[in-house]
């Protein structure tokens, strides 16, 4: 039973001091420069950044605007801060003031080309006060010009509330005794309704005294999609973009990763019975399984509700020893190419069949055909038209292979993740059939995405097995998935020799308030596997890490025998100190074949290629 303790912004860290790391003291704001009061606090949660991006992005889209960089203050009411000291430091500053007069809780800041969208309300215990670069370039604010420090009662009112004007609210307790879903243990809200279904177990308040309401969920693991990119993804259109027809993309945290988990939040605005709400989701990734967390809100005040839920929930890492890889049976065959590894073909258990090719990877079943083509440097060139670059990718992976087409429909999608959709009506060179063909191409953020070419006996067929065209950028799950099947079983035979695994990155430092150079810091690793004869390996592990000037170095090495219980497992007699059990497979990309391991204990796949 691994505990997972984290934050909404996902800095992980494992120590009880968490989540005041996350609530640093500040005397002075980085985006406009006011000096704060002394106990001001920045509050870096991914959670509040979020939800504050989201309040301050939708107040902007009604003047046509965008925001970026959010910075989320809390100041405490204690020390008299006030619409009026705070309109005063910022006139000061030389910061123009327009109040937005539809809610005067916000209010747009000019200081020659720079624009800043600005919320201030004061609380009882602590004020709330968030600003947001424009990130549009131009303004357009409906909001009355004030050149004048405000005085109290205008501009700004410093008697409104967040959201919820009732003091009367009550944050949520939670119980002490744990309870299990899954395999996600938690310690429940107390006095909050609880709803159980096969599929999600539930907890929700309706507050009608301080007029909020809260939903958290918790959904059923299931079998990984291969990344935490594509576990958020699906996740994310399964339980918020389809329930709640949310059409813009998600508000996302950077990704990170503990005790083997890789986790991914974020947010969107819905609507429910003509009321603005938010949806919040939270999914973990890993020993090949996805499970998450989603919550919806029609109020900021349970936004700690939320976080104080998910920040202590602990999950059960499934068992190391069985296989997650699509539960697959795979039979060495006949090589019918150059290929001098022992397995070129996997029976999958799903019916589907894969075979490695010159320039794809072929998966068949019954009479349809999917081409998982090998990376092409003339089809993925860059292309800042994306209609353009789908028409390349045509002529170079697909026209040839054609006689002729009719039927052309080249259709992408532009949108957060990008979609490449063309089809047609084709006759084959090869063998004179006439069949419909189709294109497609995810455009991952992270930039994996692998063009996939589906061949039918017609366009019915095709609609019958993957669905038919939309123009939404979610909902492709039945095509994106079939990239997963370039996925092959390794013997021991195929292992000889060196297989390393680099990586480097630098992070640069600029000073908020001077903008001058505050370092750089850099990370770099090397790993390398040695398979020997006789079932021999020797391992090594370099890894480099610090800020420039000051680079620390660290080295471990390991040798022994390793064996292959199954042809998706490989144990080594010992690394860092103990036996270690990793799955295996190979992907093929032209003329070259990737090494994945990833370690039982914990971690994701790793990438290994075979060095000369």
């Amino acid at each position: 039973m691994i505990k997972v303790i984290f934050l909404f912004l996902f800095t992980i860290s494992l120590a009880t001091s968490f989540a005041q790391k996350n609530m640093i003291p500040v005397t002075q704001s980085a985006l406009t420069g006011i000096t704060l009061p002394v106990g001001s606090l920045q509050d870096k949660r991914m959670l509040s950044v979020s939800a504050a991006n989201s309040l301050l992005d939708m107040e902007s889209k009604k003047s046509g605007r965008t925001v970026s960089t959010t910075e989320v203050l809390l100041v405490p009411s204690a020390s008299g801060f006030d619409a009026a000291k705070l309109a005063r430091a910022l006139s000061d500053l030389g910061w123009i003031v327009s109040v937005n007069d539809d809610d005067q809780k916000y209010a747009w800041l000019q200081k020659g080309s720079q624009f800043v969208i600005m919320y201030f309300s004061k609380n009882a215990k602590e004020s709330s006060l968030y600003f947001a670069l424009d990130a549009s370039g131009s303004h357009n604010s409906q909001a009355t010009n004030v050149n004048d420090v405000q005085t109290p009662g205008e501009g700004i009112n410093q008697n409104q509330q967040i959201a919820d004007p009732s003091a009367q609210f009550q944050p949520a307790e939670f119980s002490e005794q744990k309870e299990t879903f899954d395999i996600v243990t938690y310690n429940p809200p107390k006095d909050w309704k609880k709803e159980v279904n096969e599929n999600i177990i539930s907890y929700s308040i309706v507050d009608n005294l301080a007029k909020t309401w809260c939903q958290i969920g918790i959904v059923k693991s299931t079998i990984s999609k291969g990344s935490i990119e594509q576990d958020f993804n699906s996740e994310w259109t399964e339980l918020a973009a389809k329930p709640f027809n949310i059409t813009a993309p998600p508000q996302l945290s950077e990704i990170t990763e503990a005790d083997g988990w890789k986790i991914q939040s974020g947010s969107g605005q819905v609507t429910t019975n003509n009321n603005k709400a938010a949806a919040i989701l939270t999914t973990f990734s890993g020993y090949g399984r996805c499970v998450s967390i989603i919550a919806l809100t029609g109020s900021q005040r349970h936004l700690n509700d939320i976080e104080s839920f998910v920040s202590h929930i602990e999950l059960k890492n499934p068992d190391g020893d069985q296989l997650s890889s699509e539960e697959i049976n795979t039979t060495p065959v006949q090589q019918t190419s150059t290929s001098s590894f022992a397995f070129t073909t996997t029976n999958f258990d799903d019916g589907w069949v894969a075979t490695e090719q010159a320039d794809w990877v072929q998966v068949t079943k019954g009479a349809i055909l999917v081409l998982i083509h090998y990376p092409n440097k003339l089809a993925d060139a860059y292309n800042s038209v994306l209609m353009d670059g789908l028409k390349n990718a045509w002529n170079v992976l697909v026209a040839p292979r054609y006689s002729s087409a009719t039927n052309f429909e080249f259709k992408p999608i532009i949108g957060w993740q990008s979609i490449e959709f063309a089809e047609a009506d084709a006759v084959e060179y090869a063998s004179g059939k006439s069949v419909h063909v189709v294109l497609f191409k995810m455009n991952y953020s992270s930039g994996n995405g692998k063009y996939l070419e589906f061949i039918t006996p017609d366009k019915a067929s095709f609609e019958q097995e993957f669905g038919a065209y939309h123009q939404n950028t979610y909902g492709w799950e039945k095509m994106e998935n079939m990239a997963k099947y370039n996925k092959f079983p390794v013997a021991a035979t195929d292992l000889a020799g060196k297989w390393t695994s680099n990586f480097s990155g630098a992070i640069q430092y600029v000073n908020a308030s001077t903008g001058f150079d505050a370092g750089m810091n850099t990370n770099a690793s090397a790993e390398n596997f040695y398979f020997g004869p006789v079932n021999t390996y020797s391992w090594d592990l370099a890894v480099a890490n610090g800020m420039v000037g000051n680079i620390k170095f660290q080295s471990v090495e390991a040798k022994g025998t390793f064996s292959l219980p199954n042809n998706w497992q490989i144990m080594f007699s010992e690394i860092e100190g103990k036996p270690r059990t990793y799955n295996v497979y190979f992907s093929c990309i032209k003329d070259l074949r990737v090494l994945w391991l990833q370690d039982t204990g914990y971690g994701d796949y790793h990438a290994y290629a075979k060095a000369e």
